[in-house]
């Protein structure tokens, strides 16, 4: 009998979406594709799958968010952006 796949929980790190995403909500079987209201917003924006992380990695996250030019802090502006205009 083969052991159940145990799921890292993510958490997603960027600004509050529409009610549907919350800041530094965590999702104990990793990136809720499986909610249509994600699904679609993951769809309308693929960069905003940058911004769930395992929850392990949130410290190194957050430091690195902070650092002009990383690769976090670009999905975080150009997720941010996006929603910001879609308002």
């Amino acid at each position: 009998m083969e052991k159940a796949e145990r799921k890292v929980p993510f958490i997603y790190v960027g600004e509050t979406i529409r009610h549907i995403l919350k800041k530094y909500n965590v999702y104990t079987n990793g990136i809720p594709y499986d909610n249509l209201e994600i699904k679609n917003l993951l769809k309308e924006c693929p960069k905003l799958e940058k911004l769930f992380i395992p929850v392990h990695a949130l410290n190194e996250w957050e430091k690195k968010v902070k650092q002009d030019g990383s690769l976090e802090q670009f999905y975080q502006k150009a997720v941010t952006e996006y929603f910001t205009k879609k308002k």
